[in-house]
C-alpha cells in the first residue's frame, strides 16, 4: 500500500475528551500553523449538530413532515435536511417552557465555531453543500479548511495535516456498504494528506481502523469480499429495493404486506430471498410513511422478464431500485 508510505496515521480516543477537538489534534493544528502549513478538518454533517433538545425535559425538535431531527444552522434556524423545512429557533421549549436548549452531535458549524475560538488569528474556510463555487485563490489564502464531502469536489485541495473530527456515524449505518463507503472516504482524505492524518473515534478497538494504522488497505478489500460472499451480498448477488410510501401509515403497512405476499408467491421462480417488509431507515419523509422489501437474487439465475412482470403489477406509490447504491 504505497498510499500510506509517507503518512503518519494516529487514532485518537475522543470518548475521553470534553471538547470535540482532542488535545492531540489541537496540538497538531497549533504545530502546523506555527510552521505556516495547511490543515484540513473533515466532518460528515452540515449544520451545528445532529439534533436540538431541551436539557430540562429532553424534548427533541423534529420535523412535523418527516419526524426527523431538525438541525441548527447559523444559530438562528432549525432545518430539516430531508424536506428543507425551516423554522426559527424558539426561545423556549414547547413542552416544558424551559430555556435550556442545546444542539447535540457534531456538524460543520460547530467545528468552525470551536476552531475559531481556539485559533482566533487563523484564516478559516468552510466547504459544505451550501458553499458557492470556489476559485483556486480563495482556498489557498486560508490556513484551515473545514469540510464535509463537498470538499471532494476540489481535487486540488490538500494539506500537511488532515484531522477527521467524526466518522463513526458512517460506520454505524445499517447498510452492508457502510464500511466500504467509510473506507473510500478515508482513502480520499489520505490522498489529500502530505504528512499526518489524525482520526478521532469513539471506538478505538474497531477492527476497521486497524487496516489503516497497520498499512493493510488491500487486506480490507479482500476481507470485505469474503464477508459479502458469506452473506450473499453484491457482487455475489443482485439486489432490488421495493419501497412503498403513503401519507396514511396504516395504508402504507397494508400495501407493503400485500406486495410481500405477491413476491413470496413468485420468489421460488426467481430463486430469490426476501428481506422485509420493514420500515425504511428514514421512515417518514415529506409527510409520507415508507416501507421497503429487499429482493436478493442469485447472479446466475437473474430473470429480467420475470422482474419486469413483477414491477408492472406493483401498485401506484411503489418505487423500484435495481442494484441500489444503498439499502437505507
Amino acid at each position: 500500500s504505497g498510499l500510506l508510505q509517507n503518512i503518519n496515521i494516529e487514532l485518537v480516543d475522543i470518548a475521553k475528551e470534553k471538547s470535540i477537538i482532542s488535545w492531540q489534534l489541537e496540538k497538531a493544528i497549533k504545530r502546523t500553523l506555527d510552521s505556516n502549513q495547511k490543515i484540513i478538518l473533515y466532518t460528515t454533517r452540515k449544520g451545528f449538530g445532529s439534533m436540538m433538545i431541551c436539557r430540562n425535559c429532553k424534548y427533541e425538535f423534529k420535523c412535523s413532515r418527516c419526524n426527523l431531527p431538525l438541525i441548527e444552522h447559523e444559530h438562528t434556524k432549525l432545518v430539516c435536511h430531508h424536506c428543507n423545512k425551516k423554522i426559527n429557533i424558539p426561545a423556549i421549549c414547547p413542552k416544558c417552557r424551559g430555556t435550556n436548549l442545546i444542539s447535540l452531535g457534531v456538524g460543520i458549524d460547530k467545528v468552525f465555531s470551536v476552531i475559531k475560538k481556539l485559533f482566533p488569528t487563523a484564516k478559516i474556510l468552510k466547504i459544505d453543500k451550501d458553499t458557492k463555487k470556489l476559485h483556486t485563490t480563495s482556498y489557498k489564502l486560508n490556513d484551515i479548511i473545514i469540510g464535509t464531502k463537498k470538499l471532494f469536489s476540489y481535487p486540488e485541495i490538500n494539506a500537511d495535516l488532515v484531522g477527521i473530527i467524526n466518522i463513526d456515524n458512517m460506520l454505524n449505518l445499517p447498510d452492508y456498504k457502510s464500511e466500504e463507503n467509510t473506507y473510500f472516504t478515508l482513502v480520499e482524505l489520505i490522498n489529500r494528506t502530505k504528512n499526518k492524518l489524525i482520526i478521532q473515534t469513539y471506538n478505538l478497538e474497531k477492527n476497521f481502523y486497524q487496516y489503516f494504522t497497520n498499512n493493510q488497505l488491500g487486506q480490507f478489500l479482500s476481507d470485505e469480499l469474503k464477508l459479502r460472499k458469506k452473506h450473499n451480498y453484491p457482487p455475489f448477488s443482485r439486489l432490488i429495493k421495493i419501497t412503498y410510501q403513503h401519507c396514511d401509515k396504516f395504508k402504507a403497512k397494508k400495501e407493503i404486506d400485500k406486495i410481500y405476499k405477491m413476491l413470496q408467491a413468485t420468489s421460488y421462480m426467481l430463486h430469490a430471498d426476501l428481506i422485509g417488509p420493514i420500515p425504511c431507515f428514514i421512515e417518514k419523509i415529506r409527510g409520507k410513511y415508507r416501507y421497503q422489501i429487499i429482493i436478493k437474487l442469485s447472479v446466475n439465475s437473474y430473470q429480467l422478464s420475470e422482474i419486469k412482470k413483477i414491477v408492472e403489477s406493483l401498485p401506484h406509490g411503489t418505487s423500484v431500485d435495481i442494484d441500489p447504491l444503498s439499502l437505507l
